[in-house]
């Protein structure tokens, strides 16, 4: 029994290196897009100017989105098969369910934009950066879901 626990210890810590990891990975995403739109912004440069590197960085964090619902399964089935063996948890990690249901799980086709316009009816900069990666690389900036 021993054995397994140890084992599961490895299994455990490397998974939660990999969540940190994808949850690292799409902060410095965000972050990447949030510059290159205040860059564009500070050095005055047409809004197209940004465009396709923009909708590549949308794509990256779709993809790490795509990389950390896989690793939330993953971890489900971790749990369940630790179960499955009767091996206890091992006291670090989740101290309380940390799946959350089907339903706050489930996948989404597009990013939709949580503001759709500013205090002035414009259109803000956190809608704009929220477009799903279809209608970026559809070039209908205007056309949101």
């Amino acid at each position: 029994m021993n054995d397994k626990i140890e084992a599961g210890r490895r299994v455990a810590s490397r998974l939660f290196t990999a969540e940190n990891a994808i949850d690292e990975a799409l902060i410095a995403a965000a972050s990447l897009q949030i510059s290159l739109v205040e860059a564009r912004q500070e050095t005055r440069q047409p809004c197209g100017t940004i465009q396709a590197a923009l909708n590549d960085a949308v794509a990256a964090s779709a993809a790490l989105m795509e990389a950390r619902r896989a690793i939330v399964g993953t971890h489900g089935k971790i749990v369940k098969l630790r179960d499955d063996l009767g091996l206890p948890e091992t006291g670090f990690g989740c101290d309380r369910i940390c799946i959350p249901p089907p339903h706050e799980a489930r996948e989404t086709s597009q990013l939709k934009a949580v503001q759709r316009t500013g205090a002035s009816g414009e259109d803000s900069p956190a809608s704009l950066l929220l477009l799903s990666c279809d209608q970026l690389n559809a070039g209908s900036m205007g056309e949101r879901t």
